[in-house]
Order: C-alpha cells, then sequence, then structure tokens
C-alpha cells in the first residue's frame, strides 16, 4: 500500500501543477476578457422608410476617444439614403442604460465600413478604443477569441466565443474564416496574447442539405443572427479610419470610366508575353466623355499595371478587378495615375496617363420622394441604372421607382402593377424627362381629388409596360 502511495504522489503532483496552470490561464483570459470588452457596443438605429420602420441593431468597435465607431459593410443596407437612417443609440454591456444618443458619419470609399460618433463627442463611460490594444497579423491554424453583445433582452451582456483560422482568403483584402463562429458581427477578434487582430464582418451561413420523406434534397443555408465566423484583419480597419467620409452622403470618389470589365484568362496572359505571375483586365465599355476615352482607352484593351506596379494573378479571378477599382478609389478625382496597357491586337505594353473623373450620384445620393395617395416613391434616374440598360454616359437623366406599397394602387394596376426599379417614361401620355419633371406632375396628380386614374409607361431591363392605377 505504502509503495502504490509513493508511486502515485508524482502523479499527483502533475495533475495538481496541471490544474493550477489552467486555473491561473483561465483567470488571466477572465481578466483579459473584461477589459477587451470594453472597446466593444451594440448600436442600434431605425430605418424610417416610406411607411415602414425597423429597428436594427448590430455590434461596433470604438476606435477613438471622440467616440467614434466603426460598424461592419453589411450592417446599412448600401442603397438607403442616410435621410432614411433614424436614431442612432450606442449601448455599452459595461453600464446598461437608455443608450448614447449617435450621429452618422457614413461610410468609407474602400470597404464600406460605417461610422457613428456619439453627440457629445466623448466615449460612453467604460468604454475604450481598440487602438489601445496591441495589434498583430492573422495566420492560418491560430486560435483566435472574440466577444459577443447580446440584445437588449439579455441587457446587453458580454458573451465569449472561440475557435482557429481554419481559412485565409486572399484578395484585394484579406478575409480570414474561422472553424467555428468567433465573434458577433462587427464585434473585435484577439489572439489568445489580447492582441487585436480584426473585425468579424458579415453572418456566419451554414449549408446544409434538407432531405424530404420523399426521398428529394433540398440545399438550404441556415443564417447566424449571433455570430460572424469571418475576420477583416486589423490592417485594413486602420485604413478605413483614414477614410471617414466628411458628410454621410460620402465624400466624392475618382471614375475611371469603364464597365463589365473581365480578368484576363492565364492562357491570354502567357500569349500576351506576360510573366507567369502576372495579370490584366479586360475593358469591357467606355462611357463617353469619361477618363477612360480622354485617355484614349478603347473597348478590349488591357489593363495590366498601375503606377509601375503589375498586377498579379490571384486565386479568385475576379480579384484582379477588384484591385483595380481600389487603386482607382484610392486616387481622388482631379488626380493622374500611370496605366499599362496592352492594346487591343498588340502585344506591346504602353503606358498611358489618366485623370480621374469625380463618379457619379450612386443610388443612395439619389434624390427621393414617396406619393402616399398613389402607393409609390421615385428617386433620381442614376449612373447604375444608366449602366444595366447599356447606356454608356453619364448625364442620362430620369426617374425610377424606388418602392411600392402592397395592396396599394399602384400595387394593383393593370395590366402590370407598378414595379420597383422601372424607369417612367410617360405619365399621362406626357413624356418624363428627369426626375424633377416626374415629381411635379406626380405631386399635382396625387394632390387632386378629383383624379380617378393615372396612367404610367414603365421602362424595365428588357422590356416596356403599362400600369393603369385606379385612384380612390
Amino acid at each position: 500500500m505504502h509503495m502504490k502511495r509513493h508511486i502515485l504522489l508524482p502523479f499527483l503532483a502533475l495533475f495538481a501543477s496541471l490544474g493550477a496552470l489552467w486555473s491561473q490561464e483561465a483567470s488571466n483570459m477572465q481578466e483579459m476578457f473584461k477589459e477587451r470588452s470594453k472597446c466593444t457596443v451594440l448600436v442600434e438605429y431605425i430605418i424610417q422608410a416610406e411607411e415602414n420602420r425597423e429597428k436594427i441593431s448590430v455590434q461596433a468597435i470604438a476606435v477613438d476617444d471622440k467616440g467614434t465607431f466603426i460598424l461592419p459593410e453589411n450592417s446599412i443596407p448600401e442603397d438607403l439614403p442616410p435621410k432614411m437612417l433614424k436614431d442612432f443609440k450606442v449601448y455599452t454591456p459595461q453600464h446598461p442604460s437608455d443608450g448614447e444618443k449617435c450621429v452618422y458619419l457614413g461610410s468609407d470609399k474602400l470597404y464600406k465600413f460605417h461610422f457613428v460618433r456619439t453627440e457629445n463627442g466623448k466615449l460612453p463611460e467604460g468604454t475604450k478604443p481598440f487602438t489601445e490594444f496591441q495589434t498583430a497579423p492573422i495566420q492560418l491554424t491560430q486560435p483566435l477569441w472574440g466577444i459577443i453583445v447580446m440584445k437588449e433582452y439579455f441587457s446587453f451582456d458580454t458573451a465569449y466565443m472561440r475557435s482557429y483560422v481554419s481559412y485565409i482568403n486572399k484578395g484585394p483584402f484579406d478575409v480570414a474564416l474561422t472553424f467555428d463562429g468567433i465573434s458577433g458581427n462587427g464585434g473585435p477578434v484577439f489572439d489568445m496574447q489580447g492582441r487585436f487582430v480584426g473585425m468579424a464582418s458579415g453572418n456566419m451561413v451554414d449549408f446544409k442539405t434538407l432531405l424530404l420523406p420523399n426521398e428529394k434534397a433540398i440545399p438550404v443555408a441556415l443564417k447566424d443572427e449571433w455570430g460572424s465566423n469571418s475576420v477583416v484583419a486589423e490592417r485594413y480597419i486602420k485604413e478605413a479610419l483614414k477614410l471617414i467620409p466628411k458628410s454621410p452622403e460620402g465624400d466624392a470618389v475618382s471614375s475611371l470610366g469603364i464597365t463589365d470589365s473581365m480578368p484576363i484568362k492565364r492562357e491570354v496572359a502567357k500569349f500576351l508575353g506576360l510573366k507567369e505571375d502576372e495579370s490584366g483586365i479586360v475593358i469591357g465599355d467606355i462611357i463617353k466623355g469619361s477618363a477612360a476615352e480622354k485617355a484614349g482607352l478603347k473597348k478590349g484593351d488591357l489593363i495590366v499595371g498601375f503606377d509601375s506596379r503589375r498586377y498579379k494573378v490571384t486565386r479568385q479571378e475576379y480579384a484582379v478587378s477588384v484591385m483595380l477599382s481600389f487603386d482607382i478609389l484610392r486616387k481622388a478625382p482631379g488626380e493622374k495615375a500611370v496605366l499599362s496597357v496592352i492594346k487591343a491586337g498588340e502585344n506591346e505594353i504602353k503606358e498611358v496617363e489618366v485623370v480621374f473623373d469625380k463618379s457619379p450620384k450612386t443610388v443612395a445620393q439619389a434624390q427621393t420622394q414617396y406619393f402616399k395617395r398613389l402607393g409609390f416613391s421615385v428617386r433620381e434616374f442614376v449612373f447604375d441604372d444608366a449602366t444595366i440598360r447599356r447606356i454608356l454616359r453619364y448625364d442620362e437623366e430620369g426617374a425610377v421607382v424606388r418602392w411600392v406599397k402592397p395592396n396599394s394602387p399602384a400595387a394593383s394596376a393593370l395590366p402590370k402593377e407598378v414595379f420597383a426599379g422601372g424607369r417612367i417614361k410617360k405619365i399621362n401620355s406626357s413624356p418624363v424627362k428627369n426626375y424633377k419633371e416626374a415629381v411635379e406632375m406626380l405631386e399635382k396628380i396625387d394632390k387632386d381629388k378629383s383624379a380617378k386614374e393615372l396612367v404610367l409607361v414603365l421602362e424595365g431591363i428588357n422590356e416596356t409596360s403599362v400600369s393603369r392605377i385606379k385612384l380612390d
């Protein structure tokens, strides 16, 4: 019996030592979690559309002592006008309250992250910017952990999440994918030393197959409303912080004026004499009067470099086109760049200087107006509307249906209901030249109680239709 105890003593000592180490590690992690939780909050805001009012909750990270917070790209719909975004508030896990009022600052031109700032220009009590923590790069197989701020019915409490990096998607910017959920969408992510490595962006989607009793199988995608398993590396977060716009509508961005551009195939690159690791973009169409046209670029020309830097082959071919877009966006309107170009039908690389234009209005920047009696809203016709209709110029004007209220006169129109995205060509047989003219005509009908009918001619992508709207 004495001999057995003598043999077991070293093992008992080892187990005790391991237990002490585990207890110390757990204690350290708890302290680290408590301190790192100070950099993340929950942001709530209202989308006030034509007749709908929706409350949105999303996690955010504190970035400076001015009360500025960064939200993930998908936290606010890209096509929503800023005037429809209302009542921003920040809720802190450390000090649950009625929330700190914020103003929306807009999104950066590269990564499309969103920014809000407290009205008083100060961080809420107990909050700390992530920039006060050390940073580190993300590596494959690396264990990481993150924080999720739970909803109001959990009193905005925080929870711990942990996983490891299973894949790093290389492209214009690196995005790491973890095996399981790593943080709340918009939450911070850290390594095991507590260094900030990035922000979780995008809800986790789990792809499954649903097996039915009749032996049929249906692929389904399950969206996790809580967690995210994709992490944008910290260096891109820091770059975005330098691009906070001066107004919610966004700063002016540059444009080259090309559309439908595609990356070249590797065999084509080889035929043209490019190096094995080099790639490029085939120009699709040129916008009339654009920077590209002024520089002498033509459809079919190949862009293989930007400011003496050649484009490289990536795992995803499409990423080369995104790299060109990022290079253009990093320039301000009026700035110059030198493109390395192979003209269509030639093999020689030529240097072409371009001066970038100011990009036209986006859908979110377009003017909008709602006509309650008619049951639909309209917005300005913008360049995105022109390109999908193969109109290759910047100066095209018009009006587009933005939204149609369900069960409204517009939704019940015959022979075809009024549809979102339809370009208004005629109102009661009168041609529509621009947005202002369309609004004036619709306002007059909307206010005229004796008007019993409205006829619209709407142009879709592939067809034109007539909508006869009966008014009460």
